[in-house]
């Protein structure tokens, strides 16, 4: 989904503790031959609740138009309830922002 209010790319992830029951494919960076762990997290806050994610690269397409080494988040916790209900896997920010909240 396209969120105007953020500016991150986040997806639900297969290493996500709190994803148990989501109806939307999970991504799995183990299947990317172009994913690049970075050793970075953040978390991330939106009106329904906060995220915990591992920062990582990855070669991100849209329709024709593609991202190489794009920055995003894996999921790995959240306390989001309708995120397990969405059918959407992946929150597309486009708005302007500072960066998340909290990186390490």
């Amino acid at each position: 989904v396209f969120d105007t209010g953020s500016f991150d790319v986040i997806v639900l992830s297969k290493k996500c503790q709190t994803c148990q029951g989501a109806v939307a494919r999970l991504y799995d960076s183990s299947h990317s031959t172009t994913y690049k762990a970075t050793g970075k997290t953040a978390k991330y806050v939106f009106g329904s609740g906060p995220a915990n994610a591992e920062i990582g690269q990855e070669l991100i397409s849209v329709g024709g138009f593609q991202s190489h080494n794009q920055l995003f988040g894996e999921i790995t916790s959240h306390q989001i309830p309708v995120l397990n209900k969405a059918k959407f896997s992946a929150i597309v920010g486009m708005g302007p922002g500072a960066g998340p909240k909290k990186m390490q």
